[in-house]
């Protein structure tokens, strides 16, 4: 028998071993820590058994996120690919916060869209899966395969944050890890900057600018033409915000020309977008000058606070400088980047604001003129 026969005779016997063994692996998985388990309703409405206080977790589609805001990230045992970037992208806050201990987990697969590895989640053993990206039928799938039960977080729908289901979500991941004191603190302080800019933009809701959002990112970025009907900054402040007169929700694609039509008062600019912005500048410039927020110099950039999922602590933070922006009589006292910076390293420990500034340069006006668009 040559050796290449050898060889393959033995990999097929090792492939048959492991395939055997799956079930008996999932089996062990599933029984987690000893000890007593609780039953919660999880964001899709499940009842799901989970062991108390599990000690062995893996978090899939933008659940890490909520697991570093608990502090909890250290009961970890794998993680998909795109949570292991070195260093971990500005536009994600908390991924550096774990950037280095991330990559030396193993790898559960790609994360995003491809597929999970089901495998290697089982050889893991965690106790319980968390996901924010998951439907009913891919929850359920998760558990059937791996013997693994899986909680449904949400952060409201893809682009979309829904600070009602984020909050439910921390509250039920903490009760979950048995970190429910982090979890009412970050309710508690959520809930307190709500309070904060209500109180600051009442009674101003009339004659208040009318306000575009462009360059939103949703799966990718993208240039001038994409919105969001539900922009949280503007939703939580009050503002009006002129795309949701299309009377449709969430993330858009519009013509250009219908910018024309509602002729902002004001822009505000996701500067994950930036670069496709310029260029959009350089072929369209008559485009943009004939826009009134243009002219008058009322284009302002805002951080990206979608990037694999909702960056929560982003996006209060962009509502703050928005409120700057839209009503600077209201919020004097005021400065956005210190603001984001607090936020942020509240929900993560770590000052990722100064890597965000580095990168994109804070919350700045920008100008357009014959050189292009600067950032001030």
């Amino acid at each position: 028998m040559s050796p290449a026969s050898s060889g393959h005779r033995i990999m097929r016997l090792v492939t048959t071993v492991i395939l055997l063994l799956l079930p008996t692996l999932a089996a062990s998985a599933a029984k987690g820590p000893a000890g007593r388990k609780i039953v919660v309703q999880d964001m899709l409405e499940r009842k799901v058994s989970v062991p108390a206080n599990p000690q062995r977790i893996i978090a899939l589609a933008g659940a890490l996120r909520m697991v570093v805001y608990l502090n909890a990230f250290d009961r970890v045992v794998g993680v998909e690919g795109i949570e292991k970037e070195t260093p971990a992208p500005s536009g994600r806050p908390y991924g550096m916060a774990i950037s280095q201990k991330a990559a030396a987990l193993p790898d559960v697969g790609e994360g995003g869209l491809k597929p999970v590895n089901i495998e290697k989640i089982i050889t893991l053993r965690p106790d319980v899966i968390f996901a924010a990206g998951f439907d009913r039928f891919q929850a359920d799938d998760m558990t059937r395969k791996t013997g693994v039960p899986v909680v449904a977080l949400s952060y409201g729908g893809t682009g979309i944050l829904s600070d009602d289901r984020a909050l439910r979500s921390l509250t039920l991941l903490g009760r979950v890890l048995g970190e429910e004191k982090r979890a009412r603190d970050i309710t508690t302080y959520i809930t307190g900057i709500r309070a904060d800019l209500s109180r600051r933009t009442r009674g101003i809701a009339t004659g208040s600018p009318k306000v575009y959002a462009g360059c939103i990112a949703y799966k990718g970025i993208h240039g001038i033409t994409s919105t969001d009907a539900d922009f949280f900054p503007l939703d939580v402040l009050g503002a009006s915000n002129v795309a949701k007169d299309l009377r449709k929700g969430g993330h858009l694609f519009i013509d250009r020309e219908q910018i024309l039509v509602w002729d902002p008062d004001v822009i505000l600019i996701d500067v994950a977008g930036m670069a496709l912005l310029r260029n959009d500048y350089a072929a369209h410039p008559f485009f943009f000058r004939k826009l009134k927020a243009v002219r008058e110099g009322r284009v302002f950039q805002v951080m990206p606070y979608n990037n694999y999922y909702t960056n929560i602590e982003t996006a209060l933070a962009d509502a703050y400088a928005a409120g700057v922006y839209l009503y600077p009589q209201r919020f004097t006292g005021i400065d956005p980047d210190r603001k984001a910076a607090e936020i942020i390293r509240f929900f993560t420990g770590v000052a990722a604001f100064d890597s965000m500034k580095r990168e994109f340069g804070g919350f700045r006006r920008l100008e357009f003129s014959g050189r292009g668009i600067c950032v001030r």
